[in-house]
């Protein structure tokens, strides 16, 4: 923003901004952590399925690849990750 000339004024609201919204989300991803580990075991696997096996059903590589019942039992594995650019993820030289 220095270099845009952003004035000090303009630019101090927008890192407050910028950190209210980082600790919002970080407040709302601990508040669905929290609401998902409150479910019974069988909320939550039915919880993964809808929500994963939506994502599968999206998915072209998967649904003319894959039976639904294979999707269906993939569903409860998938787990939301997220990477940094330039993180590897797989290596296949480590295999």
């Amino acid at each position: 923003m220095e270099d845009k000339n952003v004035s000090k004024p303009l630019r101090n609201k927008i890192l407050q901004y910028l950190d209210y919204m980082a600790e919002t989300q970080k407040q709302d991803k601990n508040t669905e952590e929290q609401v998902f580990a409150a479910l019974s075991d069988a909320l939550q696997d039915d919880l993964k399925k809808d929500i994963n096996g939506r994502v599968l059903r999206d998915s072209l590589l998967f649904t003319s690849t894959f039976g639904s019942t294979f999707r269906a039992s993939l569903s409860y594995y998938l787990e939301h990750q997220t990477f940094s650019p330039g993180q590897i993820i797989f290596d296949v030289r480590s295999y």
